[in-house]
Protein backbone atom coordinates (compact mmCIF):
# COMPACT_ATOMS: atom_id res chain seq x y z
CA UNK A 1 0.00 0.00 0.00
CA UNK A 2 1.50 3.60 -0.74
CA UNK A 3 2.55 5.51 2.12
CA UNK A 4 -0.21 8.29 2.86
CA UNK A 5 2.29 10.86 3.25
CA UNK A 6 3.48 10.60 0.16
CA UNK A 7 -0.04 10.43 -1.91
CA UNK A 8 -0.84 13.97 0.60
CA UNK A 9 2.28 15.96 -0.97
CA UNK A 10 1.23 14.95 -4.34
CA UNK A 11 -2.42 16.11 -4.03
CA UNK A 12 -1.19 19.82 -2.48
CA UNK A 13 1.06 20.19 -5.14
CA UNK A 14 -1.96 20.10 -7.96
CA UNK A 15 -4.40 22.08 -5.44
CA UNK A 16 -1.96 25.39 -5.72
CA UNK A 17 -4.32 28.27 -6.31
CA UNK A 18 -1.68 30.45 -7.42
CA UNK A 19 -1.77 30.34 -10.81
CA UNK A 20 -5.73 30.42 -10.84
CA UNK A 21 -5.79 33.72 -8.54
CA UNK A 22 -3.09 35.24 -10.90
CA UNK A 23 -5.25 34.62 -14.00
CA UNK A 24 -8.17 36.20 -12.23
CA UNK A 25 -6.58 39.12 -11.12
CA UNK A 26 -5.34 39.82 -14.82
CA UNK A 27 -8.64 39.09 -16.77
CA UNK A 28 -10.20 41.88 -13.87
CA UNK A 29 -7.03 44.15 -14.70
CA UNK A 30 -8.24 43.92 -18.55
CA UNK A 31 -11.72 44.21 -17.46
CA UNK A 32 -11.41 46.93 -16.03
CA UNK A 33 -8.74 48.91 -18.14
CA UNK A 34 -11.48 48.16 -21.02
CA UNK A 35 -14.28 49.87 -18.92
CA UNK A 36 -12.26 52.81 -18.35
CA UNK A 37 -11.26 53.27 -22.20
CA UNK A 38 -14.85 52.64 -22.67
CA UNK A 39 -15.69 55.61 -20.31
CA UNK A 40 -13.37 58.15 -22.02
CA UNK A 41 -13.70 57.09 -25.35
CA UNK A 42 -14.90 60.04 -26.63
CA UNK A 43 -12.27 62.34 -25.58
CA UNK A 44 -10.04 59.71 -26.34
CA UNK A 45 -11.08 59.53 -29.89
CA UNK A 46 -11.16 63.77 -30.19
CA UNK A 47 -7.91 63.56 -28.56
CA UNK A 48 -6.00 61.33 -31.21
CA UNK A 49 -7.51 62.47 -34.21
CA UNK A 50 -6.72 66.21 -33.45
CA UNK A 51 -3.45 65.18 -32.79
CA UNK A 52 -3.07 63.31 -36.23
CA UNK A 53 -4.34 65.96 -38.12
CA UNK A 54 -2.20 68.43 -36.48
CA UNK A 55 0.54 66.31 -36.93
CA UNK A 56 -0.55 66.14 -41.00
CA UNK A 57 -1.11 70.15 -40.95
CA UNK A 58 2.32 70.83 -39.66
CA UNK A 59 4.08 70.07 -43.07
CA UNK A 60 1.64 72.06 -45.18
CA UNK A 61 2.31 74.69 -42.64
CA UNK A 62 6.16 74.89 -42.67
CA UNK A 63 6.31 74.68 -46.87
CA UNK A 64 3.82 78.64 -46.52
CA UNK A 65 5.82 79.58 -43.79
CA UNK A 66 8.68 79.99 -45.85
CA UNK A 67 6.65 82.35 -48.39
CA UNK A 68 4.07 84.34 -46.28
CA UNK A 69 4.91 84.66 -42.70
CA UNK A 70 3.25 84.32 -39.90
Amino acid sequence: MDNPKINTNRMCQHLNNAPLIRYLLLWTLGWAIVQVLAYFETVLIVSIFAALLAFVLNYPVKFVSRFIPR
